[in-house]
């Protein structure tokens, strides 16, 4: 894929990440940029912890980082931090928006909020 057509498609994407995360009330300051392929990644923070999504080799994870700022699939499952992991039937070429999707749920089960309908 050229820069260009890599260009176009981020212009394409940004939108629909934006609207996804602004419709979905979490009640909680979140905010994350999903990107890549293969694996596909998001960085982010939310109530001001840092959180990490990956999806790569069949598998996604998603954390939220502990207290300390050390995020669970580093080694540090016995904190306060959050761990989900589950299937990437894309084996690291997961859509982006199938990625949004993920992460939103994975952050309603985080702040135990779900979107008013």
């Amino acid at each position: 894929m050229s820069w260009r057509a890599g260009a176009k498609l981020f212009r394409e994407m940004w939108p629909l990440i934006q609207r996804h995360v602004s419709q979905d009330d979490f009640r909680a300051e979140s905010e994350f940029e999903v990107h890549g392929a293969c694996p596909v990644q998001a960085f982010g923070k939310v109530s001001g912890r840092e959180l990490y999504f990956r999806a790569r080799h069949g598998v996604w994870t998603f954390d939220v980082a502990d207290s300390a700022g050390n995020l669970p699939s580093d080694g540090y499952f016995d904190s306060d931090g959050f761990f989900r992991e589950g299937v990437d039937p894309h084996h690291g070429y997961m859509p982006l928006p199938k990625a949004v999707a993920v992460i939103a749920e994975c952050l309603r089960e985080y702040t135990g909020i779900r979107p008013e309908r």
